[in-house]
C-alpha cells in the first residue's frame, strides 16, 4: 500500500542563546512553498515559523527513510528544527500566523461559524503534527472500515506517540472553535454514502476566487479538496487525494516518523484482514482525549500488534 507523510515542525534560530523564530514563509517561494522533484513540497504550515514537508507517496519505508533524509539535509544549517506536538519556545506568546489568504479567511470563516469561540483557533500555529495519508479511497469498503476504526483508536495512538506526554495538542487544541461536526470525535460510518452525506451537509468554510481566498458558509459537493481540508478529524476522507488521512500523532523527529508509520501500516492490514475488532465507546472516547494513559494504550494494542513494535 502507498502512503504519504506530511511532517511539521517549528524553525528557529539561536542567537547570544536566544531562540528566534525564522519566518519560513518569506524564506519559501512568493506562494509560500517550494516544489522538489520526485521528493515533494516545503511549505508553511499555519504558523509563520512552522515549517511542512509534504513527502511523494511511496510504498517502502527505505524510501521514506532516505526522502526524510534529504529533506533535513537541504535545510540551512544554521536553522534548529523542533518537531514536537507544541512549540517549545513560544513562552506564552500569542504565535503569528503565516500571511496566507486562506488563513486569514478561515479564521473570518469561523467568526461567522462560532462568533462566541472562534478565538480558540488562534493558537492553533503553536502546535504541530505528523499526518500519513493511506491509499485507501474514502468510498472504499477498505477506505470506510480503515477511517472508522483509525479515527475511533486515535485517542490510544495519539498516547503512544505523544510528544511530550501528555499531549496539549491532543487534549485542548482541537476543541470548541467550531461546528463540532468539523472537529474531531467518536464518528462511525455504517456506508460509504452515510460518510458522504454527513460531510456534504457541514457548511463550506472558504472558497478560492480570482485575488485569493474568502470565507463562504455555503455547501458544496464532493469531492472539494478546500472542503475536505476544513473536517479536522482524527482521521478524515480525502476524496480529492484518494487516500484516508491520519492526523492525531504530534510532530515528532523523523527516525521516529518511521517507527509510527510502520506502526499504523501494521494496524491497517489487522483492521483490513480482522472483524469484530474492539470500539472504543463515545464516553471512553472522550475521557482518553483528555487524560492520556501509555499503559492503557498499550494494553490495548498489545493484543493486535507485537509487544516488541510498541517498545521501540
Amino acid at each position: 500500500m502507498k502512503f504519504g507523510v506530511e511532517l511539521e515542525g517549528f524553525v528557529y534560530q539561536q542567537d547570544c542563546g536566544y531562540f528566534r523564530p525564522v519566518d519560513v514563509y518569506h524564506w519559501l517561494d512568493q506562494d509560500g512553498q517550494m516544489h522538489i522533484p520526485e521528493l515533494g513540497i516545503c511549505s508553511t504550515d499555519a504558523g509563520i515559523n512552522q515549517i511542512e514537508w509534504s513527502l511523494d507517496p511511496t510504498e517502502d519505508l527505505n524510501d521514506l527513510e532516505n526522502k526524510l533524509r534529504v529533506v533535513m539535509s537541504l535545510l540551512p544549517q544554521e536553522w534548529q528544527v523542533f518537531f514536537c506536538g507544541e512549540d517549545p519556545h513560544l513562552n506564552g506568546v500569542q504565535p503569528i500566523w503565516a500571511p496566507k489568504s486562506r488563513y486569514k479567511a478561515l479564521v473570518e470563516a469561523l467568526k461567522n461559524e462560532c462568533p462566541k469561540t472562534y478565538y480558540g483557533v488562534l493558537r492553533i500555529p503553536q502546535y504541530s503534527a505528523t499526518h500519513i495519508h493511506l491509499e485507501l479511497h474514502p468510498d472504499s469498503q477498505e477506505g470506510l472500515k480503515v477511517l472508522n476504526y483509525l479515527n475511533n483508536w486515535a485517542p490510544l495512538i495519539g498516547t503512544l506517540f505523544a510528544n511530550p506526554l501528555p499531549s496539549r495538542r491532543i487534549k485542548e487544541a482541537w476543541r470548541g472553535w467550531a461546528d463540532p461536526r468539523r472537529l474531531p470525535g467518536p464518528w462511525w460510518f455504517n456506508t460509504t454514502d452515510e460518510l458522504r452525506e454527513f460531510v456534504v451537509a457541514i457548511p463550506k468554510l472558504i472558497i478560492d476566487y480570482a485575488n485569493g481566498t474568502r470565507p463562504y458558509l455555503g455547501y458544496t459537493s464532493i469531492p472539494d479538496q478546500l472542503h475536505e481540508g476544513t473536517i479536522w478529524w482524527w482521521c478524515r476522507p480525502r476524496w480529492t487525494l484518494g487516500t484516508v488521512e491520519f492526523r492525531v500523532l504530534d510532530s515528532m523527529p523523523p527516525d521516529r516518523v518511521l517507527w509510527a508509520v510502520s506502526f499504523i501500516l501494521d494496524l491497517v492490514e489487522i483492521i483490513l484482514n480482522k472483524d469484530n475488532l474492539p470500539v472504543i465507546h463515545e464516553s471512553t472516547w472522550w475521557l482518553l482525549s483528555s487524560h492520556q494513559d501509555i499503559v492503557a494504550a498499550r494494553q490495548f494494542f498489545e493484543r493486535y500488534v507485537s509487544f516488541l513494535n510498541l517498545r521501540r
